[in-house]
């Protein structure tokens, strides 16, 4: 499973890493140089069948399964429980699944102030009041461009993921309380015709108060949500999507070139163990930030121990499992999830797309490797200054499809599912190889964009040197109990 997983389709050697931090030299931090970054595709919109979403659909969707007991709620009888639920279905579909708000300026009359009695509207005006409001409607935009930045809807708009509320008696002034969680997806389509979807992840406790045959919203003891460019699971995907575009062409791409990159990823892991430098600049308004992580790998033994300047140290893994995040500070549950109590590392699965957000660079040795063996056309060019530094004598450069790290059963998921969140339908990457014919350098270069907007450049570079058939000490691998799983925590980093 180790092999399939990490291979993905192509590389069929056996392999196997270890990172332990190495006493070698801090690697460079990248530098986003003025050299042109990779556009999203064009050319993916589809027809599809799916009607387009309303505030009703998505209202009466909301609460479809909502059973509200025969006996009433507390002292709400069955009759106004009911009209609650349906009244809260109507306020949720306003403020998660209507793309008036979703994409409104500020001026745009808030939902939550609309049904907020008096009490509420304090809060909402009081200091760190806006802070809660924006936590129970957040938007899909925090500029003011109605139009998300002229990114449009197409069918179905907004698709409603799984949805739970639970109904609770009244209490501190509250006639009921709802517990409520749900997902939903977005479809838009950007400049050019790319898809750009977008998710959500809504948690939330409301308590009702009922006015005559109208309900309110008089408080919210608790509020969370998680809202960005991702593909969820509740949007379907279009008719083949990412599989019929058409590629890019890449300039002197020949047979060769590509049956020499496939051949020097398999022979890399099939080299004991080496040292793993990666690093990545970001620039954003002008900003620059820089990034780096280092340690020893082996590929005999599939596990890799690294230090990240900035987020401690990670064990990475090869089989599915990957970033056992050693905890610097506690990570507070996100609601309705459980986690340990005390959990002391925190893992991400690379095999499964993330809900939030999309996932465009990971430092793992394993996913990189992987996503440079599923290139499908490589080009024999000049080696840069960086490859020359770790001794390459070979340079490519290479197009991957992205759909194939997206769609494949391997390491490569979360990745995939990140760039074509993003409108990345094909990446390029730079590798170099040495001597032997391994890979000791691989860089790539993009541009993250948020509702058709670029709003930064990210540069990636990872270095493979010192080989050796000396394996690493074995790191020790974490407890299950003491793990906190991906999307069952905030986000500290």
């Amino acid at each position: 499973m180790r092999i399939r997983r990490l291979t993905v389709a192509l590389v069929a050697a056996p392999l196997t890493v270890t990172l332990l931090a190495a006493c070698a030299p801090v690697p460079r931090p990248a530098v986003i140089t003025a050299a042109a970054v990779i556009a999203p595709s064009a050319g993916l919109r589809t027809a599809e069948a799916a009607p387009m979403s309303t505030v009703e659909s998505v209202g009466r969707a909301i609460v479809a399964n909502v059973t509200v007991p025969a006996t009433g709620v507390g002292r709400v009888s069955r009759v106004d429980a009911t009209s609650a639920v349906e009244w809260l279905g109507t306020y949720l579909a306003q403020a998660h699944g209507d793309p008036r708000w979703l994409c409104a300026t500020e001026t745009t009359a808030s939902p939550s102030k609309r049904y907020a009695t008096t009490a509420l509207l304090r809060r909402f005006g009081a200091k760190d009041g806006e802070r809660v409001r924006r936590g129970l409607e957040p938007r899909l935009t925090e500029k003011a461009e109605r139009d998300c930045g002229g990114v449009d809807w197409v069918a179905p708009g907004v698709a409603v993921g799984p949805q739970q509320l639970t109904l609770e008696g009244g209490r501190g002034g509250d006639d009921l309380r709802v517990v409520y969680q749900g997902r939903f997806g977005y479809r838009l389509v950007a400049k050019g015709g790319w898809e750009q979807p977008w998710g959500g992840d809504y948690r939330a406790t409301y308590g009702l108060v009922q006015h005559g045959k109208e309900w309110r919203l008089n408080s919210v003891p608790a509020w969370w949500h998680s809202v960005g460019p991702a593909w969820p699971d509740p949007l379907p995907l279009p008719a083949a999507f990412a599989e019929k575009a058409t590629a890019p062409a890449l300039p002197g791409a020949d047979g060769a070139s590509l049956t020499a990159v496939r051949a020097a990823v398999r022979d890399t892991l099939a080299t004991p163990a080496a040292t793993w430098r990666y690093s990545e600049g970001v620039e954003q308004q002008g900003a620059l930030s820089t990034s780096w992580a280092i340690g020893s790998v082996s590929f005999a033994r599939g596990d890799a121990l690294i230090q990240h300047e900035s987020r401690g140290t990670r064990l990475y893994l090869d089989d599915g499992r990957t970033d056992l995040t050693r905890l610097k500070k506690p990570v507070t549950p996100v609601p309705g999830e459980s986690m340990p109590p005390s959990p002391q590392w925190r893992s991400t699965d690379p095999t499964k797309r993330a809900l939030l957000l999309p996932s465009v660079d990971d430092a793992s040795p394993f996913v990189n490797l992987a996503v440079a063996g599923l290139a499908d056309a490589a080009a024999n060019t000049s080696c840069a200054p960086g490859a020359v530094e770790v001794r390459a004598d070979r340079c490519y450069t290479v197009r991957v499809p992205v759909s194939a790290a997206a769609y494949g059963d391997g390491i490569t998921a979360r990745f995939g599912w990140g760039h074509l969140a993003l409108g990345h339908v094909w990446i390029t990457m730079d590798l170099g190889t040495d001597g032997a014919g391994r890979l000791v350098y691989l860089h790539r270069r993009l541009a993250v964009s948020s509702m058709g907007q670029e709003s930064s450049r990210v540069e990636v570079t990872g270095t493979l040197t010192g080989f050796t058939d000396q394996r690493p000490v074995e790191p020790p691998r974490p407890a299950a109990q003491l793990v906190a799983r991906d999307g069952t925590f905030f986000h500290t980093d």
